[in-house]
């Protein structure tokens, strides 16, 4: 099986969004029910396999109780 594209903001927006959601404590599934997307898809935006819409990355962070923006800034340990 080929190994699917990975595309580097999507990644870093995976990052962050998973970095935030285990710091409370969520499976992927509980973040997925609270902005409305299955586990699948938060698997997928996490491994930056799947690039996020805007309106999806609004979505993700109120769940998160985060401004949309923080999804977007760099993770500090590629700085």
């Amino acid at each position: 099986m080929p190994t699917k594209k990975r595309y580097p903001l999507a990644v870093n927006v995976g990052v962050r969004i998973a970095q935030i959601r285990k710091r409370k404590g969520w499976t992927q599934a509980d973040l997925g029910r609270r902005c409305g997307v299955g586990q699948k898809r938060v698997s997928e935006i996490e491994c930056g396999i799947k690039a996020i819409g805007i309106d999806s990355l609004d979505r993700v962070a109120e769940a998160l109780g985060v401004e949309p923006y923080v999804l977007l800034l760099p993770d500090p340990r590629r700085l």
